[in-house]
């Protein structure tokens, strides 16, 4: 057991780097690993003794799970605070809170959030979700095996075929809860997952059976040749099964998962591996015997909690930390620390603990964890927000983010308020669609977006007001219909929503200079053709302006020539491997200084009165590119000659520069 563990955690590992879209099922042997072991040892007890201690089993758990959870939130409440942008920080609190408190699948699914869906920036609670989930099994989990064994007048046959009928219910959870577009819901949700546990608590029920006629002893069943080589063959064609099933599965938004009851295959199929390695002969078990593998599997649970935070503050913190490095470098490390780590919690779930020590000891960890995290973004704002320089305020979706983080890292005399929120602009649709085909919902607080300006624009009192709104350079799923930004009534639409958020900052604040930010022609989320199209009208808006509204060019500084350069003049990466979405360190430096010289800029600029609301005009033609804007001042400032460019293969888009074609960015 202890090596299939391990290999299912170097699985979750590989699959946290983003290297490829490949390890999906590592999560799913954990789970039908905590319904066998879990299982197993309550039957036991009850053969044994008679009877099932519920009380002894939920303290057992608490030992075992709690402290390395609590050491973990703590670490990364810490380390947050001294290392990360206020967005993080403000990320962090809900998931840490929900975290704590065994709930974080329910918690990330009212929030909108998917699993892997933030275009390789890691978060380091991302895979806490499912220690929710196991922890909600082994909460009802007991309570209801001692009612199945009850009902079934404590006859271990009996109660395994009850259980099998139970777990095929929850095989047909997901298929007929499918409708096609909730594979979020069906993923997180813990009624969607039971099967996992429950194939693994029908496989412990028929090994123990299987024990027991074997005349309970460990080598009963050991003796026939037959035997051994038929277990071989079986486990040996469920891992081949469970390796080609990861293989072929690019991600868990594919609807054979669910609909084909795909979920509850890997299931059967870890529990099938399963029970062969409990036979005690044959190659397969001296494969998962592998002293490294196994020693691996000991303290998979803590290296399952330490290695996103370790992945996540080498992406942070070095340049091109990519998939190799992360394994690599950032596999060892999180190996090294979760050794520590369970050592330290070993120790204490070996101790005898006393009610009037451990109970005080736990509820101020608790506190201390959780006061951390509700308390963290104030604590963060208090300490970047000092006095008496101009403030900037910047608006709009996640580049906003890393644009204020930007300009706070590296070099500037302003004081940067953070009023982004990832993934939303300003058209507010239920939800978009990227360049990769993947949908993606428009979340609550970005529904509240207005408000949230309002908010921010108030308590702010900015002297320059930074808005990047690139998000709308996707296509807009609004009331059923697509609507991408080449489309002929994108303008007609968009103009007035920008007109909207303008006038709520001249309102709001009417001393503040407007500077209004276009696209990189790709990214992560949108392809060439979009982002051409979608600059276009941000530039047009601008010119229409007559000087109230400042371009700031960030297609000029990243994407010149019309290419968009992958790496800085040193080779360094400006975005995280596999994603044009985010900034990289190297693109935090590189941004930072220019948009200072930009605000520096902007704020000597004599004022502009406001103007009235732009005309909206065609669309450009799809085959004729219209006349190339005029720069604005604020974007006079050019970058240094970078490193090489990344062209997405298309066609010429319209109303854009020429572009050419050597590589796809990867999404």
């Amino acid at each position: 057991m202890d090596g299939l563990r391990g290999l299912a955690v170097l699985s979750v590992l590989l699959y946290h780097t983003n290297w490829f879209e490949r390890g999906l099922f590592g999560v799913d042997a954990f789970f039908v690993l905590s319904g066998f072991l879990v299982t197993l040892l309550l039957v036991r007890e009850l053969h044994d003794s008679g009877r099932i201690a519920l009380g002894r089993f939920y303290r057992r758990r608490v030992k075992q799970l709690l402290p390395g959870l609590l050491v973990t939130l703590l670490l990364v409440v810490a380390l947050a605070l001294l290392t990360s942008p206020l967005h993080e920080v403000r990320r962090l609190r809900p998931e840490a809170l929900a975290a704590l408190g065994q709930a974080a699948n329910w918690a990330q699914l009212h929030r909108g959030g998917a699993y892997w869906d933030h275009y390789a920036q890691i978060d380091p609670l991302a895979a806490m979700w499912s220690l929710g989930i196991t922890a909600q099994f082994y909460l009802v989990w007991p309570v209801l095996l001692v009612g199945v064994l009850l009902l079934c007048r404590r006859s271990v046959p009996a109660a395994g075929a009850l259980t099998l009928l139970l777990c095929a219910g929850a095989a047909a959870v997901a298929p007929l809860r499918w409708d096609g577009g909730n594979s979020d819901r069906l993923y997180l949700g813990t009624d969607g997952r039971a099967v996992a546990f429950l194939a693994g608590a029908t496989a412990a029920l028929l090994v123990h059976q299987w024990q027991r006629r074997t005349h309970r002893t460990r080598r009963g069943g050991g003796s026939s040749t037959g035997l051994t080589v038929v277990l071989t063959v079986l486990g040996t064609a469920a891992l081949a099964g469970l390796v080609w099933l990861s293989v072929i599965t690019t991600s868990y938004h594919q609807p054979w998962l669910y609909r084909d009851a795909g979920l509850a295959a890997v299931a059967v199929l870890v529990a099938v591996l399963t029970v062969c390695l409990c036979h005690d002969r044959g190659p397969l078990v001296r494969v998962f015997s592998f002293a490294p593998l196994a020693a691996t599997g000991r303290i998979s649970y803590g290296l399952f909690l330490l290695h996103l935070p370790v992945y996540w503050v080498l992406q942070q913190h070095t340049d091109n930390a990519g998939p190799a490095v992360l394994l690599g470098f950032g596999g060892a490390v999180s190996w090294l620390a979760a050794w520590f780590l369970h050592g330290f919690t070993d120790r204490i779930r070996k101790a005898e603990w006393r009610i009037g020590r451990a109970v005080p000891l736990i509820t101020a960890a608790a506190v201390a964890a959780g006061a951390g995290a509700w308390y963290l973004p104030q604590v963060f704002e208090a300490r970047t927000r000092p006095g008496g320089g101009p403030v900037v305020l910047a608006l709009g979706d996640s580049l906003a983010q890393d644009l204020a983080a930007s300009v706070q890292q590296y070099g500037s005399r302003y004081t940067v308020v953070d009023g982004g929120i990832s993934g939303c602009g300003l058209f507010g649709p239920d939800s978009v669609r990227v360049a990769s085909g993947q949908e993606l919902r428009t979340s609550e607080e970005c529904r509240d977006r207005e408000t949230r300006w309002r908010e921010q624009l108030a308590g702010a009192a900015p002297t320059a007001v930074v808005i990047h709104v690139g998000w709308d350079a996707t296509e807009q799923n609004t009331g059923g219909a697509r609507l991408s930004p080449c489309a002929p009534e994108y303008r007609e639409l968009y103009y007035p929503r920008l007109q909207a958020a303008v006038d709520l900052v001249r309102k709001q604040a009417p001393a503040a200079k407007v500077l209004l930010m276009n696209e990189r022609i790709w990214n992560g989320a949108i392809n060439l053709r979009w982002g051409s199209c979608y600059n276009r009208h941000v530039e047009d808006f601008v010119q229409a302006s007559d000087g109230a509204v400042q371009l700031l060019d960030l297609e000029k500084l990243l994407c010149p020539r019309g290419a968009c350069d992958a790496t800085d003049e040193n080779g360094s990466l400006l975005n995280p491997r596999g994603s044009g979405t985010y900034l990289a360190p190297a693109g935090k430096r590189l941004v930072g200084p220019w948009l200072t010289e930009q605000l520096d800029l902007a704020l000597t600029a004599p004022a502009a009165e406001p103007a009235a609301t732009p005309e909206p005009t065609a669309a450009p033609s799809p085959t004729a590119p219209g006349p190339s804007p005029s720069p604005s001042p604020s974007a006079s400032a050019t970058r240094k000659p970078g490193g090489p460019s990344t062209r997405p293969p298309t066609t010429r888009p319209s109303g854009s520069r020429t572009a050419t074609a050597t590589s796809r960015p990867t999404g």
